[in-house]
């Protein structure tokens, strides 16, 4: 059986990334896990993340220790 992950970067999007984490709870076919990976924002979008979803053990929230940009997010996630 295969797994599915939906993978969702994060930097400042504190106003779009809850937005795109329930698009992916909408999903016919769920996702097996839902990874987001925080380029350290300087937001309070990993307050929101963590508060809102707290209790859902298919989402990760990875936050990495400096910002390296979209591509490296991708990467981390992966």
């Amino acid at each position: 059986m295969r797994k599915t992950t939906y993978l969702v970067n994060n930097y400042n999007y504190c106003k779009f990334v809850v937005q795109a984490i329930e698009s992916a709870l909408a999903q016919s076919t769920p996702f097996d896990e839902i990874i987001v990976v925080d380029d350290l924002s300087t937001d309070d979008s990993v307050n929101i993340i963590k508060e809102k979803y707290q209790d859902n053990s298919r989402i990760k929230i990875v936050v990495k220790d400096k910002n390296e940009g979209q591509l490296s997010a991708f990467n981390e996630g992966f």
